[in-house]
């Protein structure tokens, strides 16, 4: 045990610095203002440049979630320009799969109510 160290007196409150320095953001609202209320309602995001290129060179992706669902699929990209191409190539794969199915079937079942 180290003895001879000098007494250290605690300060009372805390100095203006001290308080700017722990002040932390306002937390974001527990609910976001709009949410899909069904699956492919409303899909986003792209991301890039990347300054490292992936092996294959591409410096975007775009990831297409589904806020419904949450369900993600990922496409990469060399340029930002082939966003459009991508687009098509992801709206032909879901329109194949069941969830297109899926909301087409409920936007017929409303029709007849």
């Amino acid at each position: 045990m180290m003895t001879d160290l000098p007494q250290i007196q605690a300060i009372e409150g805390a100095c203006e610095a001290c308080l700017q320095g722990k002040q932390h953001k306002k937390p974001f609202p527990s609910g976001t203002s709009w949410r899909a209320k069904a699956v492919l309602e409303l899909i986003h995001d792209v991301c890039g440049p990347m300054r490292t290129p992936s092996h294959e060179q591409n410096r975007y992706f775009i990831l297409f979630i589904d806020d419904y669902s949450r369900m993600t699929w990922v496409y990469f990209m060399r340029e930002k320009s082939e966003v459009f191409k991508v687009f098509k190539k992801f709206k032909n794969l879901v329109e194949k799969t069941k969830w297109s199915k899926h909301k087409s079937s409920q936007k017929r079942s409303r029709k007849r109510i």
